[in-house]
Parts: structure tokens; sequence; C-alpha cells
């Protein structure tokens, strides 16, 4: 298989089978739930500098 500009994938037709890739269903309503976020403040700021 060549590399390069040969194989971008922006540039080279291609054929793709979907298959059976996507379905239609009805949506199922789930329960909600609460999920407790915690964070090291002082080493977030220091990687955001």
């Amino acid at each position: 298989m060549e590399g390069g500009k040969m194989m971008d994938m922006q540039k080279v037709d291609m054929l793709i089978q979907w298959n059976d890739a996507f379905a239609e269903v009805t949506p199922v309503k789930m329960k909600s739930e609460t999920i407790e976020m915690l964070f090291d403040e002082v080493m977030s700021n220091e990687k955001g500098k």
C-alpha cells in the first residue's frame, strides 16, 4: 500500500458498506443519576496556565 498523498482519505474515492451500522429504535427512559465530581483545583489551575 502506498503512503503519503496517494492514500489521503480526503482525496481517494472510497466505497463504504454500512450494512447494519444504524438502526431505528424506540427510546427508553432511564432514571436520572447524580454524580459527585471532585477535582484538584490547584493542579487544574497549574495545568491551565
